[in-house]
């Protein structure tokens, strides 16, 4: 559109029908009626607005944009970015980016194919016959096969190479019909054992020259080669020669979906303390595995706070060696029932954790069946009649209970850290 035809078109008068109806009703209104009148045309207006955006905003559907930063920080030095070797949190944290497994987990928990275009397990479950995608290719451009899956299990079997998830994969047969498939044998059927497919693969035509002496020295560990969604853009030593900065960007031919965020940026802190210090200046954008006790100020900071279930599991052991008392099963089943769970989730971990009456953690089964449905008092009260039933009476002058054995007396008592005797007065 030319300037001309521009001119013209905001220069022009645009005729409105029966506007001179409009204008000469207008005339005869009061100014009273006038303020009515447009008082309803603003009013008129607003509402039609608004209405417009209430229907934008039910059809609005948000997207997220590839692209962006991310800066996380991370308490100590990563040494090993290896599946086999990977312990501290760094280290894992670096791993589950540059590699993939077979499988993934995903936001759910659950266990979706990554490296594997499809796995078929026995109708024993002693088989697992695992389909790698023929597209999925490593760093720098080779293809991933059944001997990098292979080579990386026997290294985390070998016992030189001493990998802290050596337990996983004890005992378990590896076999390569071809270089697309790869077959799991276990010795007897373990329903978990699908997870242990997440492992990072390593390449084998990178690691095969490295000796067992000289795996857990080699630079690999520290400038690795993957087939995950990020690959190694900078990296960044200190005077000592120690990576402190990481810089990984997306690997444009990962299986699955290319990642959204452009850079994600790797800074690392020798405590606690200074990693949440750089997060309250700002010179990272995300922290994480910092203690319950922590979260009060970084609520403080306005930040958001997202939590993830771990499979761990705090609990009370009752050491049969060092009390008679414990060696009665009501006593260990009245102290189980009167446990103050909840109340160490609150005090202790802040909410972030959940009470439960089972050793495996929630998630591996279906544990409802395992909630606890009684109150404290109800608990109370079962423990009581428990010890009642077992022979346990309260000795009217202490108000400890008691129970009478072939030679002595037991007592229903524990010591503190200053061995103070404490009664369990409230069982009594």
């Amino acid at each position: 559109m030319t300037y001309s035809s521009l001119r013209t078109l905001f220069v022009k008068r645009f005729h409105i029908p029966k506007e001179h109806v409009v204008r000469k009703a207008l005339r005869h209104l009061t100014l009273a009626e006038k303020a009515v009148f447009y008082s309803f045309v603003t009013l008129f207006i607003l509402s039609g607005l608004s209405l417009l955006n209430q229907v934008n905003n039910s059809f609005l559907v948000e997207v997220p944009v590839r692209g962006g930063t991310m800066i996380e920080g991370i308490v100590g030095n990563p040494r090993f970015i290896n599946p086999v070797l990977a312990f501290t949190e760094a280290d894992k944290n670096l791993t589950a980016l540059i590699y993939s497994g077979l499988i993934k987990i995903n936001t759910n928990g659950l266990a979706e194919n990554d490296l594997a275009e499809n796995i078929n397990i026995s109708p024993d479950g002693l088989t697992y016959t695992v389909r790698i995608n023929k597209n999925a290719l490593f760093q720098d451009g080779v293809r991933v096969t059944s001997d990098d899956v292979d080579f990386t299990i026997q290294k985390i079997k070998n016992i030189y190479i001493k990998s802290p998830i050596f337990g996983n994969w004890n005992g378990v047969g590896v076999s390569k019909p071809d270089e697309n498939t790869v077959v799991f044998s276990l010795k007897k059927p373990f329903a978990p054992f699908i997870d242990n497919l997440a492992l990072g693969i390593l390449p084998k035509h990178i690691w095969k020259n490295v000796s067992d002496e000289e795996f857990s020295f080699s630079q690999f560990n520290s400038l690795p080669t993957g087939s995950g969604p990020y690959k190694i853009s900078t990296v960044e030593r200190n005077s000592g020669g120690i990576p402190d900065y990481y810089d990984l960007i997306p690997f444009d031919k990962v299986v699955g979906q290319l990642p959204f965020v452009g850079h994600m940026i790797f800074k690392f802190y020798p405590s606690q303390v200074e990693l949440l210090n750089a997060y309250g200046n700002g010179d990272v954008q995300s922290v994480s595995g910092f203690s319950p006790e922590e979260t009060s100020a970084l609520k403080n900071n306005n930040s958001n706070i997202l939590s993830s279930p771990l499979p761990r599991i705090f609990a009370v052991f009752f050491n049969q060696n060092q009390s008679k008392a414990l060696l009665d099963k009501s006593v260990r089943q009245a102290l189980d029932l009167t446990a103050p769970r909840e109340e160490v989730v609150k005090d202790i971990f802040h909410g972030y954790a959940t009470a439960i009456q089972s050793p495996l953690p929630p998630g591996l089964f279906d544990w409802s069946a395992y909630k606890q449905t009684q109150s404290a008092d109800e608990r109370l009260t079962n423990a009581q009649a428990i010890l009642a039933k077992a022979g346990w009476v309260k000795n009217p002058q202490t108000g400890i209970l008691e129970k009478k054995s072939k030679k002595d007396i037991l007592t229903l008592s524990c010591y503190n850290s200053t061995r103070e005797a404490t009664e369990i007065n409230a069982l009594a």
